[in-house]
Parts: structure tokens; sequence; C-alpha cells
């Protein structure tokens, strides 16, 4: 059962924390029957940062690639990688922005000590 977009939510993060939260949010709403029919390795232990969201993600590409399960656990994994990588996706995006708007504060500042 797909539980609702989350794209939306996704870009409308605007800091590492909100996608984090946007995650544990998403967690919060797979009821226990549904995460026990997912394959092996598909349900995170713990997403708490940036490196565990994309390490995740990453695992579940793979669990996906390589996929042998029963079909019933199909739909199931492709929700949660769907999920995961648009969600590792928008956390690149805002780490890039924050590097970006860090460069042009330092080189504005830069500029006016030499002024």
């Amino acid at each position: 059962m797909v539980r609702r977009s989350w794209r939306t939510e996704l870009k409308s993060a605007t800091t590492a924390k909100d996608v984090l939260g946007l995650v544990a949010r998403f967690q919060a709403e797979w009821p226990a029957d549904e995460t026990a029919r997912l394959p092996r390795g598909t349900w995170p232990s713990r997403i708490a940062t940036r490196a565990d969201l994309l390490s995740h993600a990453s695992v579940l590409g793979g669990l996906h690639a390589h996929f042998e399960g029963p079909a019933a656990a199909l739909p199931g994994l492709q929700e949660m990688l769907l999920f995961f990588t648009h969600a590792a996706v928008r956390i690149a995006q805002l780490e890039k922005e924050t590097a970006n708007w860090s460069r042009l504060s330092a080189a504005i500042n830069l500029v006016l000590k030499t002024e």
C-alpha cells in the first residue's frame, strides 16, 4: 500500500533536519504487518544522520537490483526505495545549497574587508 506522496514534502524541506524528520514520519506510517513482509534488510535500523540516509538508500538499491523474493514483497521494497531515493536526493541538494551559500558569504566578507 502506498501511504501517500511524499515528494511535495521532500521538495519543501529546507534543512537536512527537515528531511530526516520526514524519514521518521514516513517510517511511522508503516504498520508492523507490512514491515514484516519486507525483504530482509529493507527496513532501516536507524536513520539519524545524512550518512545513515544515503547508506540505506544505497542498500535499498542493491536489494532491489538483486531481488529474488516473493512477488508480494516487491511493492513494499519499491515504495521504500522510491522514498529513500527522493530523500537522499533532497538532502544532497540541500547540502549543495548550503555549501554554495557558505562560499558566497565568504566571498562577500572578503570583498567587504578589502574595501
